[in-house]
């Protein structure tokens, strides 16, 4: 008996102590590789967690996928270095097996029994799984979220597009004929335009067949970059901001943009129908300035550093609404797309009168700017006003009797 008792013992101590080096693993913002067949995994993976990871049990998941080269089985992809992803979220990077690529269903499906698996034993939120793929990955996540539509509440894919490779440029195939059990999906496409390896128009294809299907979907081409814009997504707080403002099985989230004198800040991530507060500053009425009213267009605003680029957003006419768009302060209630809201200002027209007399009758002239902003009325007595035909300044008009004029900035 002493002999079976120390073995157990023994076991039961050996057993703790992995246990407990397990999870000060994950505590200490590692990456634990994990190799086939470790618990029936048909392929390799990567998992990554943030420094403070057992502070909370509801960390976003990054499902990432690699592109073409990463195939192996020691499983040590990751996305490019970033200490936003490294810091923000849980990530998790299944890597295709040697001559495999995502474009095969079982890969696909192998990814699936891992991301199943890890999501019994991480600390995250199922509702917040963010798909991201580059290249290869870029269509991978196009094809992962077709296979598995209730999983990911966000979708971005980088350098890629949808169906087979085609030499890397737009196919057709493998396009869903129905795309409806995807339109609670919001999709952000990331491309540059200078990619001679994917080319461009695979993005901008996909663009284009999902917004014409009613999937929400923004697209992002950087004009001077090539294959690799992924290194400045993953490093940009804006792209995070929309990704977790996501939740699966629930209305979209949309972005608020507020631009003030030229600058553009965003406000926030909203659904449909929410009233948003908004002010903006004050006229500087010493310089004759005035508050114009607020306008709205349809625009996605993001930053980061892979230079100048374009973004769109889907296609809708519901921009949302203004309850007094002539007002500094009032509330605006966000429509079904991304929306950009401009404070407008206008300068006061400068305006002067003179008086001069003729042998017969005096004659008043006013002379003004902006004259398409104006509205000019003649009044007797103060009271009752007529509108005029507002010409070109300047304009004269023979005074026979007494009369005021007044100049009224249209709205």
């Amino acid at each position: 008996y002493s002999g079976v008792s120390i073995s157990v013992s023994y076991s039961y101590a050996l057993a703790l102590s992995l246990l407990l080096v397990l999870f000060s693993q994950l505590d200490a913002n590692v990456e634990t590789h994990h190799l086939p067949q470790e618990w029936g995994n048909q392929l390799a993976y990567n998992v990554s967690v943030p420094n403070n990871y057992s502070s909370r049990t509801d960390w976003p998941l990054l499902l990432y996928f690699h592109g073409n080269g990463g195939q192996g089985s020691n499983g040590q992809n990751k996305p490019p270095a970033s200490s936003l992803w490294k810091e923000k979220v849980v990530m998790l990077a299944p890597q295709a097996s040697l001559n495999n690529t995502w474009w095969k269903k079982d890969q696909r499906i192998a990814a699936k029994a891992i991301l199943d698996h890890e999501l019994a034993r991480l600390n995250v939120d199922p509702n917040k799984i963010i798909i991201v793929g580059q290249s290869m990955g870029g269509y991978g996540s196009f094809l992962f979220a077709n296979d598995y539509p209730e999983v990911p509440c966000a979708v971005a894919p980088i350098s890629g597009g949808w169906g087979n490779f085609n030499s890397g440029r737009p196919a057709t195939s493998g396009y869903p004929d129905d795309m409806s059990p995807l339109d609670h999906i919001p999709y952000w496409i990331f491309h540059g335009n200078n990619d001679t390896t994917v080319r461009i128009g695979c993005s901008q294809q996909a663009y284009e067949m999902m917004t014409a299907d009613g999937i929400h979907t923004k697209f992002t081409t950087y004009l001077n970059q090539a294959h690799h814009p992924r290194n400045h997504i993953y490093d940009s707080q804006m792209f995070y901001d929309w990704a977790f403002a996501q939740e699966k099985n629930t209305p979209h989230n949309f972005q608020l943009s507020i631009e003030i004198d030229g600058v553009t800040s965003v406000a926030g991530y909203f659904e449909s129908g929410s009233a948003v507060s908004i002010t903006s500053r004050q006229a500087d009425r010493v310089n004759g300035e005035f508050f114009y009213g607020w306008s709205t267009t349809s625009e996605v605003h993001y930053e980061d550093g892979g230079g100048p680029k374009i973004t769109v957003s889907y296609p809708s006419q519901n921009l949302g609404a203004f309850d007094n768009p002539k007002s500094q302060t009032t509330q605006f209630i966000m429509g079904s797309s991304d929306v950009r809201i401009t404070a407008n200002y206008r300068l006061l027209p400068n305006v002067d009168v003179s008086l001069s007399r003729t042998d017969s009758e005096p004659i008043v002239q006013l002379n003004y700017q902006n004259s398409e902003d104006l509205k000019m009325q003649r009044s007797y007595d103060l009271v009752t006003w007529t509108d005029m035909p507002i010409p070109g300044p300047p304009y004269t008009e023979e005074v026979d009797q007494k009369k005021f004029f007044r100049l009224q900035i249209l709205d």
